[in-house]
């Protein structure tokens, strides 16, 4: 029985409370709100890390290139001469010094062998079902090859790198900076006259082409052999140690097979959609360099359409292009590409360094830098140190191999 002791006439205050399931009910909800918003918040975060670290741009490169684990280096000539003949040198017409010449001797090996002698250091080129072409490179996997790529592009300006088909390459950027502007060596001389240097085919014989890199004046250039299998790094390890760099594109030249060219090389038949894929490639072998260069060349310049095609993607990728053939220059004028001939040329292994190095000083004038090019060998490296370290007391000023393009900076 309930008694109640209040007195007639209290006033009673009620306080409502529910009980304990219904505050376990709302309390849970408070829960599952806060959850919910700490949980989307989780998710953003992880969102803007993953954008931050994701490489941009992608690199899936879809043609790799196969050589054997000791590739032959070039030999004989790059111009394909015969023994006893001069080699090809390029002056401008008209020129007051007239043209140098240097003669190779008889007991040199006649023509280029170029990256391959025959297909048996090229062991796949396929085409795919949907288009794209495919070589391979043993003993590297295309995950460190775009690893590479990537690793060199984080050093370099990320607004110049962009996605090409084939991987990672150089681009305009938005400013409109280009990568021979941003990656050339600038040109600090104030003296006449001018001499430049660019070493050529390295990245075959990794133990010269690290004595290129580590023992050469900075402003002597190098180009390197699109299909070493370490090129991507090779020209990272070169730019920091101050050397402008060039990749190499191989050019269909009188006498020397499409095949020994490799698979990657550019000829006339292949014009349009074909040297397209190859030069992408080719371009995409490191994502930041200012300079392309020909290996060979002489019948693929002579064809108006086919060097203006390359003209025309090199002028896209804000690239400069130097030209030991002389035939290029009306392509580049047209195109507005940053265009520099080679003076002298010094073929592989024929012991002429030293000569060719006296002939590009005897060219030289005031106002007027001139380039030789040489092809690496240990005889050219120190050939080159030795020339270097007095051309100061003669008085000549060593320059950067961009100093001699003209057109569009």
């Amino acid at each position: 029985m309930f008694n109640d002791t209040r007195a007639p006439g209290a006033r009673v205050h009620v306080r409502w409370s529910p009980d304990k399931r219904m505050r376990k009910k709302r309390n849970f909800g408070l829960s599952r709100l806060k959850m919910a918003w700490l949980g989307l918040g989780v998710v953003l975060l992880a969102g803007a890390v993953f954008v931050w670290l994701s490489p941009e741009p992608v690199d899936e490169p879809d043609l790799v290139v196969d050589l054997p684990l000791e590739p032959e280096r070039y030999a004989g000539a790059p111009q394909g001469v015969e023994p006893g003949q001069p080699v090809v040198m390029v002056e401008d017409e008209g020129a007051a010094t007239g043209p140098k010449v240097i003669t190779v001797p008889d007991d040199i090996e006649a023509g280029p062998t170029g990256v391959t002698r025959t297909s048996e250091l090229i062991t796949t080129e396929e085409e795919q079902p949907d288009g794209t072409l495919r070589i391979t490179i043993p003993e590297t996997s295309g995950e460190a090859a775009a690893a590479a790529r990537r690793k060199m592009a984080t050093t370099a300006l990320p607004a110049l790198v962009g996605s090409s088909e084939y991987g990672l390459a150089p681009k305009i950027g938005s400013d409109g900076l280009t990568p021979f502007n941003a990656y050339r060596r600038p040109n600090v001389s104030g003296r006449d006259p001018q001499v430049a240097v660019m070493l050529s085919g390295l990245g075959l014989n990794a133990e010269l082409t690290e004595q290129a890199i580590n023992r050469l004046p900075p402003e002597v250039a190098l180009s390197f052999a699109p299909y070493s299998k370490d090129v991507t790094a090779l020209m990272e390890k070169a730019m920091a140690a101050g050397h402008e760099v060039a990749i190499e594109l191989p050019m269909e030249e009188p006498g020397v097979s499409a095949e020994a060219l490799g698979p990657a090389g550019l000829t006339i038949a292949r014009r349009g959609e074909a040297n397209g894929k190859r030069l992408g490639w080719l371009l995409a072998r490191a994502p930041a360099y200012p300079l392309a260069t020909n290996y060979l060349g002489t019948s693929f310049g002579k064809d108006e359409a086919a060097i203006s095609e390359v003209m025309s993607v090199l002028k896209s990728r804000g690239l400069g292009y130097i030209d030991d053939t002389g035939l290029g220059a009306q392509a580049a004028i047209e195109q507005g590409v940053p265009y520099g001939r080679v003076n002298v040329i010094v073929p592989r292994g024929s012991g002429l360094a030293e000569q060719g190095l006296s002939q590009l000083k005897a060219s030289a004038s005031s106002g007027r830098p001139v380039l030789a090019r040489l092809y690496i060998s240990a005889d050219a490296i120190r050939a080159i140190e030795t020339w270097a370290d007095g051309l100061e007391k003669e008085g000549f000023d060593l320059v950067p191999a961009s100093a001699v393009a003209n057109g569009p900076s």
